[in-house]
């Protein structure tokens, strides 16, 4: 009986890792998702026509400032993000996100990070996020703004929520951190680029608009660049000198909901037919 439930617990791991789409050998794939369906007949204005659509990214643009005094040290971010459509393996699927009203509705999201920040060279910054919490909304009446500071505005009581987010944990990422970016700081060109790998949870109204799988991905990793970015506490030089590191950035980039790994999973599964088939022959032998 011990046996048997041991090999019980190890099926159940199998299990997980199928369900969470995570592989042992890359936990982030970057550059791919699986594919997920989406009804926008149940947006919440009684006017978008019924759609059910396959794709396997968003895409979005964003807005964020970061409070920060000194490198190295902490810091913490407020941001928000306009979600601007769907692609299916890079090519745009068509839908009613942001068509003209009155079919029309946006989607947009809400964030809160901290997290730590180090000098990799003189004039490039690494942030290692330590929380990212995230919340994706609806807008029907499309009347919501996202400002340049990471706030949003106009708001009319029409919007809702569909789905929120934490940091995974980081016993699932290569990295030191499930979220990290990297910036620059002048007179070198400010960008850099990001990656969050976060739990994904989708609202009860989020679960009659992310239709499948049911029940839907557990993780969604968000990947892109960040194309500007502004240090008005710095003054260009080699290297810089910074009164302080706040700063306001813009970028874009997926949302991908991590695609199961068949080869790693066929090896997990591999691996725990060769425990099971030694503990039964022990037993035997006993």
């Amino acid at each position: 009986m011990k046996s048997l439930r041991v090999i019980t617990v190890m099926v159940m791991v199998l299990g997980i890792f199928m369900l969470l789409g995570i592989s042992l050998a890359q936990a982030i794939p970057l550059s791919e998702g699986a594919a997920f369906k989406v009804q926008e007949g149940s947006v919440k204005d009684g006017q978008t026509p019924p759609n059910l659509l396959t794709a396997n990214a968003l895409e979005f643009a964003f807005n964020s400032t970061t409070t920060q005094a000194t490198v190295p040290g902490g810091f913490s971010e407020q941001g928000a993000a306009s979600i601007g459509g769907f692609s299916l393996n890079g090519t745009t699927v068509p839908s009613f996100l942001g068509s003209p009203a009155p079919q029309g509705y946006a989607m947009y999201a809400t964030y809160t990070a901290t997290g730590n920040s180090t000098f990799v060279t003189p004039n490039e910054i690494e942030d290692n996020y330590t929380s990212f919490t995230l919340h994706v909304f609806i807008d029907p009446n499309q009347s919501v703004v996202i400002n340049t500071n990471g706030t949003v505005s106009g708001l009319t009581g029409d919007e809702y929520e569909i789905a929120s987010g934490t940091l995974a944990p980081s016993a699932l990422c290569p990295t030191p951190t499930c979220g990290q970016d990297h910036v620059f700081l002048p007179p070198v060109l400010a960008n850099g680029d990001f990656h969050i790998l976060m739990n994904f949870l989708p609202s009860a109204d989020g679960k009659q608009y992310f239709v499948d799988p049911s029940p839907f991905y557990l993780f969604v990793n968000f990947a892109g660049v960040i194309s500007t970015i502004q240090f008005p506490g710095c003054t260009p030089g080699t290297p810089p000198v910074c009164a302080n590191f706040n700063s306001t950035e813009q970028g874009s980039g997926d949302a991908f909901f991590p695609a199961p790994q068949p080869s790693s999973l066929l090896l997990l599964g591999a691996g725990i037919l060769v425990v099971s088939a030694r503990m039964y022959r022990r037993r035997q032998a006993a």
